[in-house]
């Protein structure tokens, strides 16, 4: 079963993405898929390399840069995560 987590926010402009999980930038293996929309995918998921906390960073040149977080907990076969989106809606604060 995968994870999905989202990491949105409210502009429409070229952002960057870089995930997170345990302070390592994702992808570290086939497993983990980044979209260009803001997503992250897990593929067969692993409790001892998949649980954790997971982060998300978006950056535009012209806006600066936001963060947020999320956990992620493995129970037999199924993943846990009380937020699959990072925030609703994550806010950038101009330069």
């Amino acid at each position: 079963m995968p994870i999905d987590l989202f990491c949105i926010n409210s502009f429409d402009t070229n952002l960057n993405y870089r995930f997170s999980v345990g302070g390592a930038y994702l992808p570290l293996n086939h497993r983990q898929k980044i979209s260009h929309g803001g997503s992250l995918t897990v593929r067969s998921v692993e409790r001892s390399g998949d649980e954790g906390e997971y982060g998300c960073v978006v950056r535009d040149d012209s806006r600066g840069t936001a963060a947020a977080s999320t956990h992620v907990s493995i129970v037999g076969k199924r993943s846990i995560c009380k937020r699959r989106y990072f925030k609703t809606t994550i806010s950038m604060t101009t330069k």
